[in-house]
């Protein structure tokens, strides 16, 4: 209720959207819906900005496999307030409730959220980032980086309703920054925050009511939102030439609506109507790029010399085209003709070396422009005639293959730093150029010439921090901020209880007077005696966290811990076990932060904290020194050290570490051939630098790294006293144990194995004996006891990780379920947690470790190697796939995905009206299953190499009859939902539908192969091996039975 003007006014809108979506829900079948789209124009396009989210998770709670996308029209409204038109928040004005002022937007939905107290019923962790301004979140500028579910956005850059209503005073000039703004917003918080979303952004003159009336590239809306949605299946013949299509620079041009006509001397060029500097880029610079897809003359002549002038006196106006180019370059890629890509290279390094900041900006889209550079990377097609319309001053002889190795070099160079990682993904052969990636600044080491005591700010945890004055008087000016719990500072004066400081880490005045303490409490303390005053007085419950591989170089890692609770964990320790991040400022913010959190913190450096990249001072020997020394500077711990509750003493070990490839000793996949080696594939080969002799490949480095725990962390001390403590815990950032190593079989790729662990660092951890060690680098959760140690991986590992692998990723909850603080290793009050679990040590402790067994391979991880006679994609017969192993909320998730990927294969074949394959339409040799006759059916039976599965509707209804030994699993009810069944009962479903080593035939109905083959296709996702080893019996039952095909009953 609010009161208004004397007047009680009732909002009712949650309500009714609730009761809405309720009756829905139970009563209108929606509950049982397989897909939903959520749509509104104009403020019902805010509105579905706003509640997508709420409609998608009511559906998934009750069909968690379902589609659900939003699609609003017309609702992306900008925050704008012209400068020249009054605000007015309240309704005292003439008319504000019946009209509105053009310019006075914001005002009037600032003034709509408060009084319609509008905060319960939007995007509740958009009003958690913007504390204090919540009405921001009414904006879909700000609430859509909020939105989990997919979202495709219907949106004229030149909103009609906004050109009248938003933008104000101006005229067409104002409405151009409009276009550009809305165009720019959508980008940064839509489609960059959310993978999975897309728009519909056309630069015409409307507000809603242009459903299909517009067209992009030659879709319509509708086109565009089904290839969203359901982008449909993969096309046979990877490397094939694709049918050219006329571009739209052909219909320009034929219809004489282009400004530039063609000098025909003795060297061609355009002449220019206008001046190119005054084109509209985003109108002009697309079409000239969607004809190098052109192979004949006048139009390729005109695409590729056009485009080269327009880029050549862009500046500053071919940063927003961006975008806009990225179709033209993916459908001239897409060709696959070589001639075409070259061009198309050539334009796409012009593009990236004019301006600073377009590198940057493709490296969103390398999903979209990358799997063709992957595909022909190694083809050595020669580039000689690949066109003679550019100034090519540094052409050379090229084949395709090094034309893509260069243009993927500017693309790392210009990119920033996740350029690389992100080619990484898309072209895993790819070797880095650059080992320093991004430019950086240089280092900065924080040092001081004043031998001043530190000390540690204690108090302030629940008042924003301590009071800080100007001078030494407590009567003194007051300064506006405070200065923050676990803040460290520089001594410059002491009177009594009263400090002069310097400000070394964490927030607040840089300098000031504070008191060290308020009555009898505490506020800060001299920094050698922190850990005693917060630890040792046994002032309530401590404990140990686990953590490793932040890797904060990711934006959202590092959001993830500039989110952790400055107070939960005042009182506790963190075993921060390496790869904080690639930069040493990076690296030295990351845990400054975390220091502030808790009340110590032990760490020792990973591989990645060792890189090259942005550091000017020497070598990764050098970096670590710099390293440690900051991190003594700042009381992070890198040596044991005691945590002493009063009742409990613990001992901490860290252990300096570096892999070498003599570590592993267990069989190779010799039955593959082009295995890569870990040289050619581990980045640390070129990404670290050491002092000679030393090199990684000799195990010289990793030598040298474990002599570093004798000389400067005090192990012989701490092995010498290990006996007098309650529990010792040790950490490294490499892998003490091969058993704590997934099998080569299941690495991609197998080389990794050499890359992760040291037989120096097991032996230290083996005469340690700790009750528990804990590790990191290979991102996989690990909780298992190997010879009376109890040995634990807790990463945070990257975004992507969490996203597509949570369950082989995570450690019981975290990261991915529960992510709010780091895994518990230790409690004073409860001793060691229970058993966390993990799929990998739920797989190992069923099926044990069979490190000889190297010729079977699983699909997703062969691809990188060539199969000889001797080799078998698959798995092991009789056992579950490893990611089945994880929590129910992580196969759920992962299950979902499958099904959505496999609705998007199956969904556009094409089928005749009975429902089976049509005969016009042959079948993918590498990407499909396979259909078997009756009569090869009924032998393969007899031979006992393939598991039959029976996915009719009504299979398992008891007196039907079946094929012999068959696996019962009706299709869609069990296939679509069985990563939901109790662990027990998938478990042994899985292990029948494995018993032949991934070989199934799938069968159904005559009339419905459509099932058969959806259901085969599922598998195949679930069980993670290629749809071609899947086989569909055609013909169904009816077939088998016809041929003669012996049947038992279920």
């Amino acid at each position: 209720v609010t009161v208004h003007n004397g007047t009680k006014l009732h909002f009712r809108g949650q309500r009714i959207r609730e009761a809405f979506e309720q009756d829905l829900l139970q009563n209108q079948g929606l509950a049982n819906a397989s897909d939903l789209i959520v749509s509104g124009c104009s403020a019902g396009g805010l509105a579905t900005f706003l509640h997508t989210d709420q409609w998608c998770e009511s559906l998934h709670a009750a069909q968690p496999l379902a589609k659900c996308v939003g699609m609003p029209d017309s609702g992306f409204f900008l925050d704008y307030q012209d400068p020249e038109v009054r605000c007015t928040p309240d309704s005292s004005a003439p008319g504000l409730l019946t009209e509105t002022i053009n310019g006075d937007y914001h005002c009037g939905l600032w003034w709509t959220f408060h009084i319609q107290n509008a905060s319960s019923g939007i995007n509740q962790r958009c009003l958690a980032r913007h504390t204090n301004e919540e009405w921001r979140c009414m904006f879909a500028e700000y609430a859509a980086e909020f939105i989990h579910s997919p979202v495709f956005a219907l949106q004229s850059m030149y909103d009609s309703w906004q050109t009248d209503h938003v933008q104000g005073t101006g005229g067409a000039a104002k409405t151009k920054v409009l276009g550009k703004n809305i165009t720019e917003r959508l980008l940064k918080s839509l489609l960059a925050k959310n993978p999975r979303s897309g728009a519909f952004l056309d630069s015409c003159r409307h507000h809603c009511g242009s459903w299909n009336s517009i067209s992009i590239d030659g879709d319509l809306v509708s086109t565009a939102l089904q290839r969203s949605v359901d982008p449909g299946p993969p096309r046979a013949g990877a490397t094939r030439r694709k049918p050219i299509k006329p571009s739209m620079l052909r219909v320009f041009y034929e219809r004489g609506d282009l400004p530039v006509q063609i000098y025909h001397g003795s060297i061609g060029r355009l002449l220019w109507k206008v001046d190119v500097e005054k084109l509209d880029y985003h109108h002009y610079l697309p079409i000239f790029f969607d004809g190098l897809r052109e192979k004949e003359d006048p139009f390729r002549f005109m695409a590729v010399t056009g485009a080269y002038d327009m880029l050549e006196k862009g500046g500053d106006r071919i940063l927003p085209v961006v975008p806009q180019l990225v179709i033209p370059l993916k459908s001239a890629l897409n060709t696959r003709d070589p001639q075409i890509m070259c061009t198309t290279m050539k334009l796409m390094q012009k593009l990236v070396l004019s301006g600073d900041l377009i590198g940057e900006a493709l490296v969103p889209y390398y999903r979209q422009l990358l799997p063709v550079f992957c595909l022909f990377k190694g083809k050595n097609i020669p580039t000689k005639d690949m066109g003679d319309y550019m100034d090519y001053s540094q052409r050379k002889n090229l084949n395709l293959g090094d034309l893509i190795s260069e243009t993927l070099q500017i693309l790392e160079e210009h990119g920033g730093e996740d350029a690389f990682i992100n080619i990484k993904y898309m072209v895993p052969t790819y070797e880095s150029a650059v080992l320093c990636g991004i430019a950086a600044q240089a280092l900065h080491l924080y040092t001081t010439q004043d031998s001043g005591e530190r000390w540690q700010v204690l108090g302030g945890a629940d008042t924003g921090g301590v009071l800080v004055r100007s001078g030494r008087s407590l009567t003194s000016e007051q300064l506006a901020e405070r200065l923050s719990c676990g803040a460290l500072i520089l001594e410059l004066e002491l009177v009594g209880d009263r400090l002069c400081y310097e400000k070394l880490t964490g927030h607040g005045p840089k300098k000031g007077w504070i008191s060290t303490k308020l009555k009898d409490k505490k506020l800060a303390v001299l920094a050698k005696d922190a850990k005693t005053s917060q630890l040792g007085e046994g002032e309530g419950e401590v404990r140990i966290w686990a953590l490793s591989d932040i890797h904060t170089d990711k934006a959202e890692n590092m959001k993830w811990i500039e989110g952790l609770s400055p107070a939960e964990f005042r009182n506790d320790v963190l075993i921060l076990a390496g790869d904080v991040a690639n930069t040493f400022e990076a690296l030295k913010h990351s845990v400054l932060l975390l220091r502030e959190r808790f009340g110590r913190v032990f760490f020792c450096p990973g591989n990645h904290d060792l890189w090259m990249q942005g550091w000017k001072n020497g070598d990764s020997m050098d970096k670590l020194h710099a390293i440690v020394d900051f991190c003594k500077l700042h009381d992070v711990e890198t040596s044991p050290g005691i945590v002493d509750t009063g009742r409990k003493r613990v001992l901490v070990v860290p252990l300096v570490s570096w892999h070498h490839p003599q570590w592993d000793t267990e069989p190779e996949l010799l039955e593959w051939s082009n295995v890569p080696t870990a040289e050619k594939t581990v980045a640390d080969y070129w990404a670290t630098k050491w002092p000679r002799p030393l090199q990684i490949e000799d195990g010289s480095v990793a030598r040298a790294m474990d002599e570093w725990n004798d000389k400067a962390t005090g192990y012989a001390e701490a092995l010498a006293r290990k006996e007098e403590f309650d529990a010792v815990i040790s950490f490294s950032h490499f892998v003490p144990r091969l058993e704590l190593v997934p099998e080569k079989r299941y690495l991609i790729p197998a080389c990794l194995s050499k890359a992760v662990g040291s037989s120096y660092l097991q032996d230290r951890v083996a005469r340690l004996k700790p009750h528990v060690h804990v590790f990191g680098h290979t991102h996989f959760g690990y909780d298992m006891e190997i010879d009376g140690t109890r040995f634990l991986q807790a990463a945070l590992a990257t975004p992507q990780e969490r996203a597509f692998g949570g369950s082989i990723v995570s450690l019981g909850t975290f990261p991915v379920i529960e992510a709010s603080k780091p895994c518990k290793v230790w409690d004073s009050d409860q001793g060691w947690p229970s058993i966390y679990r993990s799929s990998w040590c739920e797989y190992y402790r069923r099926y044990g470790r069979q490190a000889h067994v190297t010729s079977i391979v699983p699909s997703v991880c062969c691809n990188f190697y060539s199969p000889t006679a001797a080799s078998k994609s698959g798995w092991i017969a009789g056992r579950m796939p490893i990611w089945l192993f994880g929590p129910l909320q992580h196969r759920l998730y992962e299950a979902q995905m499958v099904l959505r990927e496999v609705r998007d294969i199956t969904g556009k074949d094409a089928r005749d009206a009975r429902g089976s394959i049509a005969s016009t339409s042959p079948l993918s040799a590498t990407g499909e299953p396979s259909f078997v006759s009756a009569g090869d059916a009924i032998r393969l039976h007899a031979e006992g190499e393939h598991v039959f599965v029976n996915i009719r509707s009504d299979a398992g209804t008891p007196g039907l009859v079946h094929v012999p030994e068959s696996v019962v699993l009706p299709h869609p009810r069990a296939t679509e939902n069985l990563a939901s069944l109790p662990d027990d009962e998938l478990l042994l479903l899985c292990e029948s539908l494995n018993a032949r080593c991934g070989n199934m035939i799938v069968y159904g109905c005559r009339h419905d192969l459509k099932s058969a083959w959806d259901s085969a296709m599922l598998l195949a996702g679930y069980f993670r091996i290629w749809p071609t080893a899947m086989t569909v019996l055609d013909g169904g039952l009816e077939a088998w039975t016809e041929r003669g095909g012996v049947l038992e009953p279920v």
